[in-house]
């Protein structure tokens, strides 16, 4: 697995996961978003996923207003589907 954000990567699932919980569980209490736009394509091995999506509220007392992109890849192997690759990107709406 390989998640890049803030340009930076992270490279273990228990890395990723660790980071992510407490982070994302921070930001979602005081945040909202829209409705993201998605696309997908499957293919018999492989799988990606395109979002994006604006996320508007307060977090740690300031205001929140910004545009964000995610790609997923994801790939069939004997045990099921796994992610092998997530990119999140954001900037502050203008």
């Amino acid at each position: 697995m390989l998640i890049f954000e803030g340009g930076g990567a992270e490279r273990s699932k228990a890395g990723a996961a660790q980071q992510l919980r407490a982070a994302d569980a921070a930001i979602s209490a005081g945040v909202g978003g829209d409705g993201a736009r998605a696309a997908a394509r499957a293919r018999p091995d492989s799988a990606w996923i395109a979002s994006e999506g604006r996320t508007t509220g307060q977090f740690n007392g300031r205001p929140v207003d910004s545009l964000s992109a995610e790609t997923m890849v994801l790939r069939r192997e004997a045990d099921g589907w796994r992610i092998a690759h997530v990119h999140w990107s954001s900037h502050a709406a203008r």
